[in-house]
């Protein structure tokens, strides 16, 4: 190896308290779930963990595997959005694009733990735990993706690909900060049927080179050197030199893989939403994958921190009610909606309920104040608005029926104060319709 340094920032060391868990459920058992640090033992007698995140998934499903970088920093920090985490991270991109998504501890037990250090063994042990997980989920091997980033990148390109193409019938590679040309001494011969059917993508920052870098490691030359040799060899490349970045690829992991696996086809199937609403209520029609497990939840949110949701199992078109007798959305407003399922974000949009808006207009001096309300037509029940001042002091009046109705706050008996700031509410049928504020004359 040219380099032995390739890491996230100063990482030691990893230390992981090494948890059994059980296997995942078989490829016939449903739904699918999350696990983390479930432990693997391979032919050779090799021992790591991984992270596998298949709740909500389809099934059959593509696979994604992801190898780390030195030290370990995404394996041992799963939820951090630099990488793995988030809603723009590699997991969630991955799964929404219909992939089990797991993410590989190195079996290294020597120093920093590393993918590329004793990189044949390595690749023997990830050959062991692909099968092994084709046996545990339904997995399409038409479509397995290894991603990666530094040193993990160098294990994909170096010695697992070289060493392991004819296990492979179709599917990807998306490495970033290296990817080199093969140095393995154990190279096998190329799987031809695979180059058609394998994409190959490379994403490395501009200055992530020996220039840039303070440990000798020439990222975007290995990069180079990894595109030139599997293009020569009829393989379907693409690279990214991403403008302004050295080896801190800081939140961008996600956004490529997603592009990726999108541009590439994979297994995804489009989650399709539809809306159709009332004033007070409103029907999100869903069309979910075939295959997905789990529960997919449709979430309306709305002003003021209100929220309203339903959730439903299965798959195909499913219609998710949102606003029902005993709580009812508001006439006249916009809501936004997202949709989910194992805890990934599918679909998302917006509605605005139909009904005419609760207009307002006030009139204070300086011990009163006037509101008026236009009801819309069709209101019924009591309409009540209340004033909030000083102190916990409030004002209200209630009135029935609907138009133009004006409500007094404030009588002789208990007045407002001069130059002083209220806020107030229109509420009916327990929702607030309209809300604002007032300052009455010094």
């Amino acid at each position: 190896m040219k380099s032995p340094v390739r890491k996230i920032g100063a990482v030691g060391a990893l230390c992981i308290a090494i948890a059994a868990f059980a296997s995942a459920a078989p490829a016939s058992a449903a739904p699918y779930s999350d696990q983390e640090y479930v432990s693997f033992t391979a032919g050779n007698g090799q021992q790591s963990q991984y992270h596998v995140y298949a709740a909500g998934v389809p099934q059959p499903s593509g696979l994604f595997i992801w190898t780390h970088g030195d030290g370990a920093w995404e394996f041992s920090h799963p939820n951090d959005p630099y990488v793995m985490g988030g809603a723009d991270g590699v997991r969630a991109k991955a799964k929404a694009e219909g992939y089990i998504v797991v993410s590989a501890l190195a079996p290294d037990t020597t120093g920093t733990v590393t993918w590329w250090e004793n990189g044949k063994k390595n690749a023997d042990y990830m050959a062991d735990l692909i099968d092994h997980l084709k046996t545990e989920y339904d997995i399409d091997s038409n479509d397995i993706v290894l991603a990666g980033f530094s040193g993990g990148a160098q294990f994909t390109t170096q010695y697992f690909l070289p060493e392991y193409s004819g296990m492979l019938e179709g599917g990807g590679s998306i490495v970033f900060g290296g990817g080199g040309a093969p140095e393995t001494p154990d190279q096998q011969p190329w799987n031809q049927d695979l180059k058609s059917n394998f994409f190959m993508h490379w994403a490395t920052g501009e200055f992530d080179d020996l220039e840039h870098s303070d440990e000798g490691y020439d990222a975007r030359g290995y990069a180079q050197e990894g595109v030139d040799y599997y293009t020569n060899n009829g393989f379907n490349t693409s690279y990214y030199w991403i403008p302004g970045k050295d080896h801190v690829i800081d939140e961008l992991f996600g956004g490529i893989v997603g592009e990726q696996l999108a541009l590439h086809g994979g297994t995804s199937q489009s989650w399709s939403v539809s809306s159709s609403v009332q004033s007070q209520s409103a029907s999100v029609t869903v069309t979910i994958p075939p295959g997905t497990t789990g529960t997919t939840r449709v979430m309306a949110n709305g002003p003021g921190g209100t929220y309203w949701y339903e959730d439903k199992t299965g798959s195909g078109p499913k219609t998710f009610q949102l606003g029902d007798s005993g709580d009812l959305l508001t006439p006249g407003t916009t809501y936004t909606f997202t949709v989910t399922n194992g805890g990934t974000q599918y679909a998302s949009g917006s509605f605005t309920t139909t009904g005419t808006t609760w207009v307002t207009t006030v009139d204070p001096d300086r011990r009163y104040a006037y509101i008026t309300v236009t009801i819309p037509a069709g209101s019924t029940g009591t309409t009540r608005v209340r004033a909030n001042g000083p102190g916990g002091s409030y004002w209200y009046v209630d009135k029935t029926g609907t138009g133009q109705k004006t409500f007094q706050m404030g009588d002789p008996g208990d007045r407002l104060s001069p130059g002083t700031a209220y806020t107030y509410t229109v509420t009916n049928g327990g929702i607030v319709r309209a809300s604002g504020s007032f300052t009455t004359d010094n």
